[in-house]
């Protein structure tokens, strides 16, 4: 009865963790739901659902990543063009990664103590990502991530299971959620932490003798399913992007290969444990709302404080430093083995949009790190501390959100400016332009809003309507600023001939320039190069019915 009583209890306190974090998430990201929203790819994947159904994500995705499009295949139809729920579901699936860290780390160390409760709170907060409200794209990702923590928890239930039915069950649970990697690459790294918590999980059981052994037994699926996923990336399936260039490098010159990746790793280790803090410590308060807020998380903060306070006089800590010691170990090692795809492909990585997507990959590990450098403090300096992280963290990624609702205001005004300046746009339309202000917008997804306006019935073929970044094409893909040339991108088909050029004014309000009249204002250097390019008086149209802004796009609702 008391073992009985024991668990309910336990559960009861898995339960208030993750309500802990449902709190604690919808305050950091909960603006994003009211907002809405569609950014970076968002709109590319909602755009290739409206014209292709399902087969739409097969063939935005599957040059690059084919195994990932069941997540939206799953989602997309159930909740069609409600902004406001992807949001939601994709914080709710980075509460449930977070929740899944805190599950696995409590069975790994077999303890009640607020090291695991540190770690997941770190994983939801994180400063050093800030593209929490790229919904669409990111619900990928939280999701595997989850999953492949969850396939880390099964396993380690499968370990300790008394039952060798059980045993099994919850292995071959495990085994498939492993899987999961194939979606996207980001958290493979976690597949090579999988021997160190095997390692966790059986070095104190006097049965098992010797645990190399059995550490190796239990392993071997795992690794000959890594091994697959290996051979299937590498070998069998190797798209441009992300490639794996480090073979490349290794070829021509190991030893300097060797040098530039550690220098690089070293680089990006520091950038995702130290300095990403620093974010979270550069705050703006524009309005009196903000500060309200702001007084808000920071009461909160003290709560938190006072409840990891609280709870690491309940677990028996401060920990031993022996035990501080193997959580700094297993941090650090998620770490470099969270970096290592991130290394193969030698992809950027920064703490600044837009390349901080790739501080996803060591997420576990710095939340791991974090709460183990956390536990080696005194328990008032740590809850204090912890108390300070989570609280400004907390008001940075609402600020955060902030800047991104600037921006999704300002797309929508300026598409509907489009729609009023141009009701009917003649096919195969080059729209070029430069420094407009939309700091999370790139070309390609601008020009997913203007097909899905100005095409919306497509369902096939070419696209009909392209927007270039003028400095981010010139020399490639735009050969040069000159009438007549053929524009290929894609399946997009064009000539400078048919171009318009657009600018915003002084007061952010969009512009369509015509080569036979003066520039209403200075305009920037390459938009003024390529103003003479601009023929509005035959490639704008009258449309019956007029083009109509998608739903999505409308200015003052959804």
């Amino acid at each position: 009865m008391a073992e009985k009583r024991k668990g309910t209890y336990h559960s009861h306190r898995d339960l208030i963790v993750l309500l802990g974090l449902l709190l604690i998430g919808g305050l950091a990201y909960g603006r994003l739901v009211w907002m809405g929203g569609l950014f970076g790819d968002d709109p590319a994947v909602l755009v290739a659902y409206h014209w292709m159904g399902n087969a739409g994500f097969d063939a935005f995705y599957g040059w690059a990543r084919p195994y990932s499009t069941w997540i939206y295949k799953l989602v997309v139809p159930l909740v069609g063009d409600n902004l406001h729920l992807y949001q939601a579901v994709t914080i709710l699936m980075r509460v449930l990664s977070a929740w899944m860290l805190s599950m696995l780390l409590k069975k790994s160390f077999n303890t009640r103590g607020s090291a695991p409760i540190l770690a997941a709170v770190i994983c939801l907060i994180y400063p050093g990502f800030t593209q929490q409200s790229h919904s669409l794209h990111y619900l990928l990702h939280f999701t595997v991530l989850t999953i492949a923590l969850l396939s880390l928890y099964l396993m380690l239930r499968a370990v300790r299971a008394g039952d060798k039915k059980r045993s099994i069950g919850w292995m071959l649970l495990s085994l498939l959620t492993a899987s999961v990697h194939f979606s996207v690459e980001y958290f493979v790294g976690l597949e090579l932490l999988r021997p160190l918590i095997i390692y966790l999980a059986v070095k104190d059981d006097s049965a098992i003798k010797p645990p190399f052994i059995q550490i190796w037994r239990i392993w071997l699926p795992f690794g000959g399913l890594l091994s697959a996923y290996i051979v299937w990336r590498v070998v069998l399936f190797y798209p441009a992007y992300p490639a794996i260039t480090v073979f490349d490098l290794l070829t021509e010159a190991p030893f300097l290969a060797v040098v530039e990746v550690g220098k690089r790793a070293i680089a990006d280790l520091w950038k995702v444990s130290v300095s990403a803090w620093g974010n979270a410590f550069n705050l703006s308060i524009r309005k009196s709302g903000e500060l309200l807020y702001v007084f808000i998380a920071i009461i909160l903060s003290v709560g938190i404080g006072f409840l990891i306070s609280r709870l690491m006089k309940e677990g028996g800590e401060n920990p031993s430093r022996k035990k501080s010691t193997v959580w700094i170990a297993l941090g650090a090692t998620g770490m470099v083995c969270g970096g290592v795809p991130l290394w193969a492909s030698q992809l950027p990585l920064e703490i600044t949009f837009p390349w901080n997507r790739t501080t996803l990959c060591f997420l576990v590990g710095v939340s791991i790190l974090t709460a183990g450098l956390l536990s080696i403090l005194p328990k008032k300096a740590a809850a204090v501390l912890f108390a300070a992280m989570t609280g400004f963290s907390i008001i940075f990624q609402f600020q955060v959100g902030l800047d991104y609702q600037r921006q999704w205001d300002k797309v929508r005004i300026l598409f509907a400016q489009l729609v009023k300046q141009a009701p009917g746009l003649a096919p195969d339309t080059l729209i070029l332009f430069e420094e407009l202000p939309l700091r999370y917008y790139s070309a390609n997804n601008l020009t997913a809003f203007l097909n899905w306006m100005y095409d919306p019935e497509r369902r096939d073929g070419p696209e009909r309507y392209k927007m270039f970044e003028i400095s981010e094409r010139l020399g490639n893909v735009l050969p040069a600023l000159e009438p007549d040339i053929e524009i290929i991108h894609n399946t997009f088909h064009g000539n400078t001939s048919r171009v318009l050029v657009i600018a915003a004014d002084p007061q952010g309000c969009l512009v369509i320039l015509d080569r036979n009249q003066p520039a209403p204002f200075v305009l920037p250097e390459m938009t003024a190069a390529a103003r003479h390019l601009s023929n509005p008086g035959e490639l704008i149209t009258t449309t019956n019915p007029p083009v109509e802004l998608p739903g999505v796009l409308m200015p003052n609702g959804d």
